[in-house]
């Protein structure tokens, strides 16, 4: 039986910025390191779907993040990518980013994760670290490219 996999945050912020600016930066996967608060390194294997982007961050020392790119839409600028944790070895985790033009210079930025963690209270601490995150990223996308 596979595991029930379940929205564990859902972050919508709009920007003052386009959204092909904002997707000339998102869908540059494997430059995270540019954009990402405090990712220290992102380095990428490979190309396109199926590659995976190697990041680590300064609030998680010696852990080491891999993402696998699932699905790119850039006619409808959507991503979905499957996400390893070292420390969430058994556990199914996506991450999704979606964009949407509000009007030629706003953006909104839709980031929605989800997982198969079924500890309750893991899966809410689990919650609160992901929705700070995706505020994060989308405040530092704002910052870069106002």
């Amino acid at each position: 039986m596979s595991p029930t996999i379940r929205e564990i945050a859902k972050h919508t912020k709009v920007i003052d910025i386009g959204i092909t600016q904002v997707w000339g930066i998102v869908s540059a996967w494997g430059c995270e390191s540019l954009w990402m608060p405090d990712c220290t390194s992102s380095a990428l294997e490979g190309y396109g779907l199926g590659s995976i982007r190697v990041l680590t961050f300064s609030q998680f020392p010696g852990m080491i993040i891999r993402e696998r790119l699932e699905a790119v839409d850039p006619g409808n600028y959507n991503l979905r990518f499957r996400v390893y944790r070292d420390d969430l070895k058994d556990m199914e985790n996506y991450g999704n980013l979606k964009l949407e033009a509000v009007g030629p210079t706003q953006t909104s930025v839709q980031w929605k994760g989800e997982s198969s963690l079924e500890d309750e209270e893991a899966f809410n601490a689990q919650r609160e670290r992901v929705e700070d995150m995706y505020l994060g990223f989308t405040d530092s996308l704002y910052n870069l490219l106002k």
